[in-house]
């Protein structure tokens, strides 16, 4: 009887640890996949999700805080081979789970974030298809800083004076010679709204000196006006090209408004200048080191209208209206030009016209793109 009474102490305990073993192999494994069947959560990261063929698609995160029974190990491959549908856990904000790895997911570890992805994708429509055909685009925005010099001759079209309401007709015995020098200096905004088209609005600020010979018989007259103000305008600028060879169609219009004082002796003047200049040139790029540059030759039309409109009080005479319409001499000039790209964001330009008579003008531009 003692000999069954201790057989039973020795087989209770024994039963016992045998349940309690045999329960913990079962429960191990699967607290440590994240306590029972794998959850798919899905990732509210930016980031692609892990690629289909990936081995360690189904893999959460197996960071054990304890040894790993082979049991439990053979457990945990048998699992990760049923499943098939478990998508990348999210992670904390900033950080890239290691699922999302280029080397894991099959992913490009250099592709744009979103943000420039916008920039480069949003302008230039069609911009993708462009780069996809082998072009090389700019930057798709733009802000230039130019200033603009010029000397013209400019022809008086009509010169209308009233006399205490009496008009006169000044041109028959009167002959009147102008040459004008001008300052502009301007921003300009512009878009790549497609590959071959770019659009712009440029304001500044404008000075002119305009030298007047008026002859009457045999007398000179000199006067000097000198006059500034604030110009506006817009345009557009079509391109293409062929390998290295490039062709360029700018056309912009322009509004000038002008003011003055006759000899600055209280008689006001104003001037308003309209301008329409239409652009055509063909060139050639190359390659210095790292720079590239851009060089051309070309033609300006120059469709410029100007109205001068002034009183003046005259001794023996009294008031004196007068307006005064004006052109340019020529309209037409030659030019040759120059674009360096120091960098995709930093560029220079220097563009120089004349018609080798009357009329001469240099631009300088700095630009920034980006």
């Amino acid at each position: 009887m003692g000999s069954i009474q201790r057989k039973r102490r020795l087989i209770l305990p024994s039963l016992a640890s045998a349940l309690l073993l045999t329960g913990l192999v079962a429960i191990v494994p699967s607290f440590a996949l994240g306590q029972g069947e794998p959850e798919t959560v899905t990732s509210h990261s930016a980031q692609p999700a892990a690629s289909s063929d990936s081995p360690f698609r189904h893999v959460p995160d197996l960071q054990f805080h304890a040894p790993r029974s082979a049991e439990a190990e053979q457990w945990i491959r048998l699992k990760l081979k049923d499943e098939r549908k478990l998508e990348p856990i999210s992670t904390v904000a900033g950080e890239q789970s290691p699922l999302q790895d280029s080397s894991l997911t099959g992913t490009n570890a250099s592709q744009p974030e979103p943000e420039a992805q916008r920039w480069s994708s949003f302008f230039p429509i069609w911009g993708e298809e462009a780069r996809k055909r082998g072009y090389e685009l700019p930057f798709p925005f733009g802000i230039s800083s130019s200033f603009f010099y010029a000397q013209r001759d400019v022809r008086v079209d009509s010169i209308d004076v009233d006399v205490n309401h009496f008009s006169l007709d000044v041109e028959k015995f009167a002959a009147v010679d102008v040459r004008s020098t001008e300052w502009n200096w301007s921003m300009r905004f512009d878009t790549w709204v497609f590959p071959f088209l770019n659009l712009y609005l440029l304001g500044g600020y404008t000075r002119q000196h305009t030298a007047v010979k008026i002859s009457v018989q045999k007398s000179d007259v000199d006067i000097d006006l000198d006059l500034d103000g604030y110009t506006i305008g817009g345009g557009a600028t079509l391109v293409g090209g062929y390998k290295q060879y490039f062709a360029v169609l700018d056309t912009n219009y322009t509004f000038t408004d002008l003011e003055g004082d006759f000899k600055k002796r209280g008689y006001p003047f104003d001037q308003q200048v309209l301008a329409l200049l239409v652009s055509a040139r063909v060139g050639f790029r190359s390659t210095i080191g790292p720079t590239r540059l851009s060089s051309w030759i070309g033609g300006t039309y120059w469709g410029v209208a100007q109205t001068i409109d002034g009183t003046i009080n005259v001794p023996n005479l009294g008031t004196v209206d007068f307006t005064v319409k004006e052109s340019p001499e020529s309209s037409f000039s030659m030019h040759i030009g120059t674009h360096v790209e120091v960098s995709q964001s930093f560029n220079l330009l220097f563009d120089m016209g004349s018609n080798f008579s009357d009329l001469f003008s240099v631009t300088p531009v700095i630009m920034y793109r980006f």
